[in-house]
């Protein structure tokens, strides 16, 4: 058997099909989170900002007041994209692990392959699922920098505190 009939074997027309649908929708997905990253850094460096001299020394409160509202309301919104990220992750999960079985099914049962070694047996499942791992990491690392917005949030409104209290003491 020549190579190309062990890869047309391997990778039926379908199988190509759905590994390069996947690969552009993977690469659609890391335009939209770069694009969501900018914007969640935008909004929270604007927030951040007021925490300054400028603010503490003229007493203005308010401002800090506000900005901690405001740092409430985007801690909502994270926290919403956070579950929506979270079921994204348990449905890309779900389809790797029925395309894994799928095709583990697939190269067992196909004898002309003759799968013999357990390496090679995992190697081809393995190039089978590369962008469902791809996609299952987009995921994760987009949930782990949601992960770290809400706990920049958190500091963010312990230092409001303190800084309210600073202008308190100050104006005292």
């Amino acid at each position: 058997m020549n190579y190309k009939a062990i890869l047309s074997i391997m990778y039926p027309k379908d199988e190509i099909e759905r590994i390069d649908g996947l690969k552009i929708v993977n690469d659609n997905l890391e335009i939209v989170f770069a694009t969501e990253r900018l914007e969640w850094n935008d909004k929270l460096s604007k927030i951040f900002s007021c925490i300054n001299y400028d603010v503490i020394k003229n007493n203005k409160a308010s401002k800090l007041i506000d900005a901690q509202g405001l740092s409430l309301n985007y801690r909502q919104d994270l926290n919403n994209e956070v579950r929506v990220t979270f079921k994204d992750i348990s449905l890309a999960m779900s389809e790797r692990s029925r395309i894994e079985q799928e095709t583990i099914i697939k190269y067992h049962v196909d004898s002309t392959l003759s799968v013999k070694t357990k390496d090679i047996y995992t190697k081809l499942v393995t190039a089978h699922l590369r962008e469902n791992n791809r996609q299952v990491e987009l995921y994760n690392t987009h949930m782990e920098f949601l992960n770290q917005c809400i706990v920049s949030i958190d500091k963010f409104g312990y230092c409001v505190t303190n800084a309210v209290q600073l202008i308190n003491v100050m104006g005292k």
